[in-house]
């Protein structure tokens, strides 16, 4: 209000003002506090316009900024060289600042907008002799979790290019194999189909509603089935579309156009499902703060418990007994 004041002339103030608390209290009743208060700052700043600005005599500056001001502008005609590297040094500065505090905005953004986004960790293979990380762990990891910490939900979601459709297959190369509880566990929005069970089942599909017109056009792609061809191992399964959401969109690592139930890989996959080494899944689970530490002082113990000293071969960029020696839980606001 004080920005405001200082940038619009009387004459219009008192009307800006109360149009702008109006939609203030407006949104802070539909929408909460953090929305209403970003949309006012926003607003705030957009609105001067040329007609509203005051004239020079009514913000009546005192006799001392008109002083300050004669005397920089006669010592920037004097020095002027001076003057454009200190102008020069400010403008890098500022700028520096913005795209730095862009940045830092935009890293902290992801994956902000599901529901349980404080208690969703990603599972990653630590190597603790190189300090390397790596995302992609096998199906034993979320399973041994799942055994060992109940109160885990666990979702396992691994790539699989493959081919859908009859007549015209489309090449779908961000298609995915994710458990039943993938949209428990992430906020995506649904256009048709129930996310509490649209995994649940063998051969159920859930497309985005772009992959959805390319496959249907307009028709309603719930229901449907299709075959979807898998490139690894050349088979194929005819699958029944049982939910269409909206595209991943905003800040978010998880990008994917169709996802397939897990049930299916595992079937796929069968005789390596329980082979450590065999680390193609990225592995999430979501951890109720209070019982974190739990968790993370459990996983060394568990490890020793099913592997002892008895490692697998160096797979993936790791070698000898280097290799999955813990398993370290990565917040996503960090990764980002």
């Amino acid at each position: 209000m004080r920005f405001l004041a200082f940038t619009c002339s009387k004459q219009y103030l008192d009307e800006l003002q109360g149009d702008l608390l109006e939609i203030y209290y407006r949104d802070l009743e539909r929408e909460g506090s953090k929305v209403a208060r970003r949309r006012i700052v926003l607003k705030v700043l957009l609105s001067p316009r040329w007609y509203r600005i005051p004239r020079f005599n009514q913000l009546q500056p005192g006799p001392m900024h008109i002083s300050h001001f004669k005397v920089a502008w006669r010592h920037a005609g004097k020095h002027p060289s001076a003057t454009f590297i200190q102008i020069l040094g400010l403008v890098l500065g500022l700028s520096s600042a913005f795209f730095i505090g862009l940045f830092s905005w935009n890293e902290l953004a992801h994956d902000r907008m599901h529901e349980h986004a404080d208690d969703l960790y990603r599972v990653l293979r630590f190597d603790p002799v190189t300090g390397e990380r790596g995302q992609a762990t096998s199906s034993v990891h979320g399973a041994l979790l799942q055994e060992e910490f109940p109160f885990l939900s666990v979702c396992r979601y691994g790539n699989d290019p493959v081919k859908m459709g009859e007549v015209r297959p489309l090449l779908v190369e961000d298609f995915y194999w994710a458990d039943s509880t993938f949209f428990e566990m992430f906020s995506f929005r649904f256009v048709e189909g129930d996310p509490k069970t649209c995994l649940d089942e063998v051969n159920s599909v859930v497309i985005t509603s772009e992959l959805s017109r390319r496959l249907f056009a307009a028709e309603s792609a719930v229901g449907k089935t299709l075959p979807v061809k898998v490139y690894d191992g050349n088979q194929e399964f005819l699958m029944k579309v049982t939910g269409v959401v909206e595209p991943p969109s905003g800040h978010t690592h998880i990008q994917f156009q169709a996802l397939g139930s897990m049930h299916n890989a595992e079937s796929l996959y069968n005789s390596l499902l329980d082979q450590w080494g065999f680390s193609w899944l990225r592995t999430y689970i979501q951890v109720p703060e209070s019982r974190l530490a739990e968790v993370e002082a459990g996983i060394p113990a568990l490890l020793k418990r099913h592997l002892g000293e008895n490692v697998p071969p160096g797979v993936g960029g790791f070698n000898g007994n280097t290799y999955l020696r813990s398993v370290e839980f990565y917040n996503e606001e960090a990764d980002a």
